[in-house]
């Protein structure tokens, strides 16, 4: 069952990495985390999200490739893996859960999630203005630039996916009703007793493989449901469908899966 379908311009295929050299509009899982940033809704998540920034490295304590607060306050942190091989997303999440269970450090307080997200979003909406005229006439080599959202490869995915970007994306961070959105929900997720994450593994479909848990991959999943409880562990697979219209329209869809 489809989460939600959204069109987005088509990429700009003259961004890639050389490194990976895969057929078809989408070269790397992290298309998946940029995905959420145009659309947080295509998560399938029945709460509006705010989105706050995207870990660089994803290591301890701070896990995953997206972390977000929802309208009521509740942490979602989501880890993307790539379905062309069996995958394990969960991994570094039950590491902090059992590291919280032994040494209560996971995750940062909220005090530090607004530090960091404050530096980023500087950064972020200096990197818009440096770089707007470039990424509207895909003039010149892709800036790497730091800010809230991905930036692996040289931040390849935001060049190659520049008009999503521009149209979807930037007016966004670089709005005031953004901040005011962000700090409101750092502050109800400040309001709460206790910080308990909403994990999710997050599948980008490339070469139209099925997305499926390693066998590693499958034992975590359940390992972790079993510590935080079941209704706190996701899996969403997220995919371009690689049908291009005359008018250069990509089609982005979602759904649940159990991944294996």
């Amino acid at each position: 069952m489809t989460v939600a379908t959204r069109l987005s311009p088509a990429p700009d295929t003259r961004y890639t990495d050389l490194r990976n050299r895969r057929p078809g509009l989408v070269q790397m899982e992290e298309s998946g985390t940029f995905w959420l940033w145009a659309w947080p809704e295509i998560l399938g998540w029945p709460v509006e999200i705010t989105w706050l920034f995207s870990p660089v490295t994803g290591n301890y304590p701070w896990p995953g490739d997206l972390w977000g607060v929802d309208a009521s306050g509740e942490l979602l942190i989501v880890e993307t893996k790539s379905s062309v091989y069996p995958a394990d997303p969960f991994e570094d999440f039950l590491d902090c859960e059992q590291r919280r269970v032994s040494e209560g450090a996971f995750p940062p307080t909220v005090q530090a999630i607004r530090t960091r997200w404050e530096k980023l979003l500087h950064r972020e909406r200096r990197f818009i203005e440096v770089n707007r005229d470039a990424l509207r006439f895909g003039s010149a080599s892709r800036n790497p630039g730091p800010g809230v959202l991905p930036n692996s490869c040289k931040r390849l995915v935001t060049w190659r996916w520049r008009s999503l970007f521009l149209e979807c994306i930037a007016p966004v961070i670089a709005s005031p009703a953004y901040e005011h959105a962000a700090v409101s929900a750092l502050d109800r997720l400040n309001s709460r007793s206790n910080l308990f994450p909403h994990y999710f593994g997050l599948f980008t479909i490339l070469a139209s493989a099925r997305p499926r848990f390693s066998a590693a991959g499958k034992q975590r999943y359940e390992t972790l449901r079993a510590l935080v409880s079941p209704d706190r562990v996701h899996v969403r697979a997220i995919e371009c469908t690689g049908n291009v219209s005359p008018e250069q329209v990509a089609i982005v869809c979602s759904y649940p899966t159990l991944g294996a």
